[in-house]
């Protein structure tokens, strides 16, 4: 649908001199994209998940990830943010939108991913879990908080001095290098997932808190790839 009715369109308008083309063709993407696909990306994770009865948090989540990542691919192709070769084809923008990481194109299609690429993700993913497995256990002996702060644990407890206190920002440090190891762990799981599908992608994450050399670098090359991309073509170039 994304192709034919906002792709495709545009393509032809691209190459047509014709105003009167250019008329009937430019309202099309953004009644189907606002009107019908968009709706229809946000609806259907609350349809799938009463139909089958999913109870458990990490499928619901799992079950989430295609309809949102497609919510904000289908505004890239409205307004014509979709990464290069993605759009040479059908099967190339059903690819690419489907699948919840970042597939890498070139022009020849999907780049194809190897058996040493699955394996080595693979390797990957197991390292990361046992890692995961090992600090989340630790942490969760001292009820994910090692490190006095000097305040309870309810909200109204937590004051400006104590939020910068030294324990305090110890114990958010060790939080945040938790998340990363969630983020990361999840990330190599799905790119094992893909890799045996047959097609490369992009890292979610590049070890962020350890590697980055500033902020810009932080938010912008090493954390959370994915997300960074979809909100930069699908809502801040748009915008």
């Amino acid at each position: 649908v994304s192709y034919h009715f906002i792709i495709l369109p545009r393509k032809l308008r691209k190459k047509s001199d014709d105003n009167k083309s250019e008329d009937i063709f430019e309202i099309t993407p953004y009644l189907i994209g606002f009107g019908l696909l968009m709706p229809f990306c946000v609806m259907f994770p609350f349809y799938e998940v009463k139909y089958f009865n999913i109870q458990n948090k990490v499928i619901r989540f799992i079950c989430t990830l295609g309809p949102i990542t497609a919510f904000f691919r289908v505004s890239e192709a409205m307004f014509g943010f979709m990464p290069a070769h993605t759009v040479d084809s059908v099967s190339n923008t059903m690819i690419y939108i489907a699948v919840p990481v970042e597939v890498k194109f070139n022009n020849m299609g999907p780049m194809k991913s190897s058996w040493g690429d699955a394996k080595g993700n693979l390797i990957k993913f197991g390292a990361f879990m046992l890692l995961l497995g090992a600090y989340s256990s630790f942490l969760s002996d001292y009820s994910y908080e090692p490190f006095p702060t000097g305040s309870g644990s309810n909200l109204e407890d937590i004051n400006l001095g104590n939020g910068f206190s030294r324990g305090q920002l110890i114990n958010n440090a060790l939080a945040a290098i938790l998340f990363q190891l969630y983020l990361t762990t999840f990330g190599y799981g799905i790119t094992t997932l893909t890799s045996l599908g047959g097609v490369q992608q992009l890292p979610m994450m590049l070890n962020p808190i350890f590697e980055s050399k500033s902020p810009s670098d932080f938010w912008g090359r090493k954390w959370n790839l994915v997300v960074h991309g979809l909100l930069k073509r699908g809502v801040y170039k748009p915008v």
